[in-house]
């Protein structure tokens, strides 16, 4: 064999044969060398690819799926990896950054990480200073010329300049404070300057947004992510179930609420009813067959919020986290109650309106926006330190006997005819407690019986502020009237008649202070509502209060902050969580004593204009400094 091979490589290279073979057989034995580490290669690939699947198949963090990437030769392209792994883009690339910088390294932690509670002494120390301290003087500039020095207020700085001036502060006192990070914590926990616009008018839907707010925080913490273990796709989608729920709260869920729903989470009888305790609980008859998709998204997302919460391994990290959870959870649920309440209220104030007789009134009370004093013409400094004037406003609605009535706005409906007047109260000084509301209330309703002597009866409603839902105010309001209930409306809801007749009224002032006169008094909220012949079917008086008339006895109603109803009969009054809903609480009289401590000074039937100008106190006005 071997001679055949030297005449053959002699026939095509003669006198180079041998040479020929050895290079020939050199040749060989490199291919063979070479295809041993390339098989070696194919097999470690295929098992990161094999681990890579399973991090991808299991959602392992992101990061170590880099990792995994980062093992493999900085040569390869984009496409040859896409192609194999099927790995995204940004991984490739942020793989070359961890390949680059020798970060897939692990680097043992040798420090161990302390929690500690903070100290109170420290916390206290830091909100005193935000409260007290200043940072030198402004100086404001008067029209008149006048300059007045002001000290600037700590808590009107960026968070950044606080903490830096506490820091400076700390090092002068001599004093170990709170570290930078638990510093900028307790600045966002206050919010000196962040204050939303609804904050302050319906607690209820500030702290529903903020929980939703406090859960999708949870979510976008970097920290949090990696302890929760949430893929990048789940938690874009926890963050648009969110927003999803935290809109339809606050605009749809009350549009959906009605007394027959066949939606659980929609039904008031069945949502109100207190299981606990069969006076505040109604049987509910209807057949609830059927579920709306966005209370659906409301209960599942809170569910898998607390899933996740519940497999984190840093216990005390999962402790904080689910307090805060639980606590942004109530607030949800409570906002849906809100609705659920605001939305029976409405239904019951129409079922009343609809069945009332013909000797029977509807009236919602509530004070309006403080007003304050106000020239034509007034210098800057005069401003400041103003005291707000009060105003009481009275609303009835009633069927109408007689289509011929005057001075009364009529409303047709397909079976009956109705009839509105409304009453304000003007008063100087007022500190609107409880007497000051069932003394400006009795005013009104003394006129009103005097306006419609045919009205013997009345329903009423007010919001549930301390000054209207006392414990004595219930009893007291039915004294000089036959009061059939009473109900204390939601935070913001049912009592917009009173705002559009105040809102009327205010914007016919502020046109008749734009002609030249000053708003000192109640006497001019009175002449300044009356303005170009008044605002139609509202009588305005003003009262001013007697010191140290009026008196309230005291007495005690169970639960009075969580009523929302009540009904009167001849020997009891029965009250409600919900309007009603179950058959309610009943409670004696205890036949209570109230006298008023107002006096009229001028009345509801006499304008302004029509008075003697010696009865009518003008041009003064108290300061409160």
């Amino acid at each position: 064999m071997k001679a055949l091979e030297k005449k053959t490589v002699e026939a095509l290279v003669p006198g180079q044969g041998e040479t020929f073979l050895q290079i020939v057989e050199s040749g060989s034995q490199t291919e063979n060398t070479q295809s041993i580490p390339e098989a070696i290669n194919i097999e470690m690939v295929q098992n990161l690819k094999r681990i890579y699947d399973f991090y991808v198949e299991h959602k392992m963090p992101f990061m170590e799926q880099v990792r995994l990437l980062s093992m493999l030769p900085r040569s390869w392209k984009y496409e040859k990896i896409i192609d194999i792994f099927g790995a995204s883009r940004h991984a490739i690339k942020e793989a070359h950054k961890m390949y680059d910088a020798q970060q897939y390294i692990f680097k043992e932690d040798n420090e161990k990480a302390i929690r500690l509670r903070v100290d109170p002494e420290k916390i206290k120390h830091f909100v005193n200073w935000l409260v007290e301290r200043t940072y030198g003087l402004s100086i404001l500039h008067m029209d008149s010329g006048e300059k007045y020095e002001l000290p600037r207020q700590i808590l009107q700085l960026q968070k950044a300049h606080v903490v830096l001036n506490y820091k400076k502060y700390c090092d002068e006192t001599d004093f170990d404070g709170l570290c930078r990070t638990k510093l900028f914590d307790i600045l966002n926990s206050i919010k000196p300057s962040q204050q939303q616009t609804v904050s302050g008018l319906d607690e209820f839907v500030v702290e529903g947004v903020e929980a939703w707010r406090s859960l999708a925080g949870m979510l976008k913490l970097h920290g949090m992510i990696q302890e929760m273990a949430i893929p990048q796709v789940d938690r874009k989608r926890l963050l648009k179930q969110i927003e999803m729920a935290e809109g339809y709260q606050k605009s749809r869920h009350i549009n959906h609420c009605s007394a027959n729903s066949s939606c659980t989470t929609h039904c008031c009888i069945f949502g109100l009813s207190d299981p606990n305790c069969a006076q505040y609980s109604s049987a509910c008859t209807q057949e609830h067959n059927s579920i709306c998709s966005d209370c659906i998204n409301i209960i599942g997302t809170l569910d898998e919020v607390k899933q996740k919460i519940e497999k984190m391994k840093n216990l005390d990290l999962q402790a904080e986290v689910k307090y805060d959870f639980e606590n942004a959870s109530e607030h949800i649920i409570e906002w849906l109650r809100h609705n659920l309440r605001a939305a029976q209220q409405d239904f019951e104030k129409k079922k009343i309106i609809s069945e009332m007789g013909t000797d029977e009134a509807f009236g919602t009370f509530d004070w309006g926006q403080k007003i304050l004093p106000q020239e034509y013409r007034e210098s800057q400094k005069k401003y400041f330190g103003k005291k707000g004037m009060s105003v009481f406003i009275g609303s009835f609605v009633w069927k109408d006997v007689s289509s011929s009535t005057v001075n009364m706005s009529v409303t047709t409906s397909s079976a009956y005819t109705f009839s509105t007047q409304s009453y304000i109260v003007a008063i100087t000084n007022a500190t609107q407690t409880e007497i000051d509301t069932l003394s400006a209330g009795e005013l009104i309703l003394q006129q009103f019986k005097a306006d419609y002597s045919q009205i013997k009866k009345l329903h009423k409603r007010t919001d549930n502020a301390s000054n209207f839902s006392s414990h004595g105010t219930p009893e007291a309001e039915k004294l000089g009237v036959d009061l059939l209930t009473r109900d204390y409306s939601e935070v913001q809801k049912g009592r917009d008649i009173c705002d559009r007749v105040c809102g009327v009224a205010k914007n016919r002032m502020r046109s008749w202070v734009a002609t030249g006169n000053d708003l000192m008094n109640a006497h001019d909220i009175k002449e300044g509502m009356e303005y170009a012949g008044g605002i139609k079917n509202t009588k305005i008086a003003v009262a001013e209060i007697i010191p140290g008339a009026g008196h309230l006895d005291k007495t005690n109603v169970p639960n009075i902050s969580s009523v929302r109803s009540v009904c009167y009969e001849s020997e009891i009054m029965k009250i409600y969580k919900a309007s009603n809903i179950g058959a309610g609480l009943k409670i004696k009289y205890k036949a209570i004593q109230f006298e008023n401590n107002m006096r009229v000074t001028s009345p509801f039937t006499a304008p302004i204009n029509d008075q003697s100008s010696s009865t009518i106190p003008k041009g003064y006005m108290k300061f409160l400094i």
